[in-house]
């Protein structure tokens, strides 16, 4: 608006400068006589056709009466889109915005699904939705077999515990973190390595990746996390949370074969490419191993993205990826659990 009128008082000037003078509305502006001088006030002839020219205040009065009007609409304009944007962009409406729990934005709306999956979704509700469900909590009976599991467990627990194969690993670490969940779950997850929250609680998945992992347990899977067996490749906490080192996990997978051996599950979910590539001896990308079945000893592996990843890329793609895998393992739990022991 600043440009238009400075153009608008330009215009007042040049026409001042040539001896035109503001007249009633009805007259018309006469120029100055031949040889210069100051213009004369004269009416409009009659039947004279023309523009009129104001009159009290000018053209300047006009500009200012413009500018009075232009704010109000402008004004008024500002008004509707501050309402407009309200009803909009409210961070509960569908498809608005709003933060989680780690800070970062997430869509409200959730993801198209098939009529067996609609039950819950990746973006709903602050994240994946806890509505568990009752058929899928653990079939298998805790009895004297799984009072000897947890034994047998335990005398592994205690042996990682004074396990010095990994000097660095071994000098650096506060504790080790071996494992969390039930000797009988019939899923197992199989992370990296524990991080700093790990090191100091002495259990695998208690961080932030590990509060997102309990939401796509309850939310994804609908189960509970003391429902599943959680544990990693490595027992200790690498310096500055890097990537275990190939011999680290070579010293480590005793421990872990132990675990896959006495636990039975049914199902493994690997997360992430060090879990899946140690497991499995397969260098392939996470990329190109998710979205299909691979097998450990007989045991049907799902490979998809670390909670970790997941937050450092938390977009509708990468979460929809890892809500097709961990719907996949419910399936594949329940067809496992029809073939019997």
């Amino acid at each position: 608006m600043d440009e238009f009128l400075k153009a608008l008082y330009g215009k007042f000037e040049s026409l001042r400068l040539a001896g035109v003078r503001w007249l009633p509305v009805g007259a018309a502006p006469v120029p100055a006589a031949a040889g210069g001088g100051a213009g004369v006030d004269a009416p409009r002839p009659s039947g004279q056709s023309g523009r009129s020219v104001p009159g009290p205040g000018g053209w300047a009065g006009v500009a200012n009466q413009m500018k009075q009007e232009l704010e109000k609409k402008a004004g008024a304009a500002r008004t509707t889109s501050t309402a407009t944007t309200k009803e909009t962009a409210s961070p509960s409406s569908a498809g608005g915005f709003k933060n989680n729990s780690n800070g970062r934005a997430e869509t409200s709306s959730a993801p198209t699904r098939s009529k067996e999956t609609t039950t819950a979704s990746p973006g709903s509700a602050g994240g994946l939705k806890n509505n568990t469900d009752e058929s899928l909590q653990p079939a298998r009976a805790v009895g004297a077999e799984t009072a000897e599991v947890e034994k047998k467990l335990a005398a592994v627990r205690e042996t990682v515990k004074k396990c010095v194969r990994c000097k660095l690993l071994a000098e650096t670490r506060r504790q080790t973190a071996f494992s969390d969940g039930p000797a009988n779950a019939e899923i197992m997850f199989v992370g990296e390595a524990p991080g700093e929250d790990e090191d100091k609680q002495g259990v695998p998945f208690v961080g932030r990746a590990g509060q997102l992992l309990n939401k796509i347990i309850a939310g994804g899977m609908k189960m509970r996390r003391e429902d599943v067996y959680i544990c990693n490749i490595v027992k200790c906490r690498p310096p500055a949370n890097r990537k275990p080192e190939p011999d680290e996990a070579a010293n480590c997978r005793e421990y872990l074969e132990a675990q896959i051996e006495l636990v039975r599950p049914r199902v493994i979910c690997c997360l992430g490419a060090v879990a899946s590539q140690f497991l499995l001896n397969d260098p392939t990308p996470v990329g190109m191993m998710r979205g299909r079945w691979l097998e450990y000893r007989g045991i049907p592996v799902r490979v998809t993205y670390h909670p970790a990843y997941l937050l450092r890329n938390y977009t509708p793609d990468a979460r929809q990826k890892v809500w097709d895998d961990v719907v996949e393992v419910v399936a594949k739990l329940r067809e496992e659990r029809g073939k019997g022991e």
